[in-house]
């Protein structure tokens, strides 16, 4: 692949992610989540059990910082609670509330009527291919460099 069609598929890719990043935030923002939100809910769905805030971070290999602002966003709606945490005094484990249940379970369902739509007329050959892509690049991307 020569550096420009690297280029053009990179810029594509973000333009993509960017578009895919808008129209979940308009999907689920009648049930007070954004993109940002929705991918900690799920996190905390996914491990099945409280977690730090650390801990999620990791999972969704995002700064603490950040995750942090969002989990005292969800907390302060009511989707997630703070409780203590028996092996470590400062890091509050954080745990889904049932109203934090139902409005993950919601954004599942959306997410998967709208994923019928977006995913109509595409092959299950051409998105396994796309997503082996994907991981490839990233995969190298992330390599330590060798001399």
């Amino acid at each position: 692949m020569s550096n420009d069609s690297l280029t053009k598929l990179i810029a594509a890719t973000h333009r993509a992610h960017d578009a895919l990043v808008s129209a979940d935030d308009k999907l689920l923002s009648d049930l007070g989540l954004s993109h940002a939100r929705a991918r900690v809910l799920a996190a905390l769905a996914d491990q099945g059990a409280a977690r730090t805030v650390s801990q999620l971070a990791r999972v969704l290999g995002v700064a603490r910082q950040g995750v942090q602002r969002l989990a005292d966003d969800l907390a302060a709606a009511g989707l997630i609670a703070f409780q203590d945490n028996p092996g470590h005094a400062r890091a509050k484990l954080a745990n889904l509330t049932q109203a934090g249940q139902t409005a993950h379970a919601e954004a599942e369902r959306r997410r998967a009527v709208w994923a019928e739509g977006l995913t109509a007329g595409l092959s299950p050959t051409w998105l396994e291919i796309g997503s082996e892509l994907l991981t490839l690049l990233r995969q190298r991307a992330s390599a330590p460099k060798k001399a």
